[in-house]
């Protein structure tokens, strides 16, 4: 019987509800499963159910070569009842991996099927591969994928754990891009980007023949920022009219300059300009900390005039206070270092 068909099966059994328990899921889906992809589930030391991890037990290891003193498993399976799968689950799975230096995890319920590079850095959202579901996914797809990470001959070769490794680095660069964005526009916006500000310029001469004064520009890109941040943007009745010649006044609308104030340690960072301080918490935090993180305004190769450069590393300038803040928020709770960050006026 074809990989796909038992797919079918499964797929079917699982609409009528026939799964009553973890046990269910062990014996008549992942048991079944195995086997078509090639495990000799009647082998002990190839397949172990209930394997000791310190103070627990997994599910099932997967065993290449046949298990033997100080061989530790290829595979973790965790399996839970159908619908059960949550944190809690993911975080008990790491768990057993971590005392294992296990590369490929697989959590799951029967219905949903999730690929973890146990191995890798980052989150478990960051180490999570892929997800599949029997019920939905095309039954094609599925196959594909389970051979791709468990199909027994490709786990001996080491073909399943390079998949896993090229698919983990695919993951982390499109999260890496998705969460950088918004990051992205919201510098573009507060700092008013030139170029961004003659491309909206060019396009309004394109729709109306008139052009728009930089302020105009200005404003209205303001107004988009205002919006991404749930606050409810200025009407042009409400927009008091800006000066000509561009400069900040109390009628423009237009915030005053702000600063950041951080507290790392009982000790307090205020400079009197924020990228200052930015400058000094990162250096603070550890810049092979912080870069290590992988985020993307920290780099080693991409020098610009838009970035500083402190020891080896080349570290942005462009962003808002906010973004500034957001930046050291987000690489204080990575590094699981307490920061107090406030922005007040200069």
């Amino acid at each position: 019987m074809a990989l796909e068909e038992h797919i079918d099966d499964i797929r079917e059994d699982l609409s009528d509800g026939r799964f009553r328990d973890e046990n269910d899921v062990c014996e008549f889906i992942v048991k079944r499963l195995l086997q078509a992809l090639g495990w000799n589930i009647f082998n002990r030391q190839v397949v172990i159910r209930e394997y000791s991890v310190n103070s627990g037990r997994a599910d099932f290891a997967l065993f290449h070569p046949p298990s033997a003193p100080r061989i530790f498993p290829k595979i973790l399976i965790e399996v839970k009842k159908v619908g059960k799968i949550d944190a809690s689950a993911e975080e008990q799975l790491f768990r057993y991996a971590y005392h294992r230096g296990v590369p490929v995890l697989i959590l799951t319920d029967g219905k949903e099927w999730h690929f973890f590079y146990g191995t890798g850095e980052g989150s478990y959202d960051e180490r999570r591969v892929r997800i599949i579901n029997l019920e939905i996914t095309d039954s094609r797809e599925s196959a594909e994928l389970l051979q791709r990470y468990l199909k027994y001959e490709s786990v001996c070769t080491g073909e399943a754990r390079e998949a896993m490794v090229a698919d983990h680095h695919t993951v982390v660069r499109q999260q890496r891009i998705t969460s950088t964005l918004p990051e992205a526009w919201t510098a573009l916006v507060e700092e008013a980007d030139e170029l961004l500000r003659d491309v909206v310029a060019e396009k309004v001469r394109e729709f109306c023949g008139d052009e728009p004064s930089t302020d105009q520009v200005l404003e209205f890109l303001k107004s988009l920022e205002s919006r991404q941040t749930s606050d409810p943007p200025i009407s042009q009745t409400q927009r008091a009219p800006s000066s000509g010649s561009g400069t900040t006044s109390s009628g423009s609308g237009r915030k005053p300059p702000t600063r950041l104030v951080v507290t790392m340690n009982g000790e307090t960072v205020a400079e009197r300009n924020g990228t200052d301080t930015y400058f000094k918490i990162l250096e603070r935090l550890g810049l092979d900390h912080v870069y290590n993180l992988g985020v993307s305004w920290v780099s080693i190769s991409q020098p610009s005039q838009k970035h500083r450069k402190v020891g080896r590393y080349f570290i942005i300038t462009l962003g808002s206070t906010k973004t500034l803040k957001r930046r050291l928020e987000k690489a204080a709770s990575e590094l699981e270092v307490q920061l107090t960050i406030k922005i007040v006026p200069k």
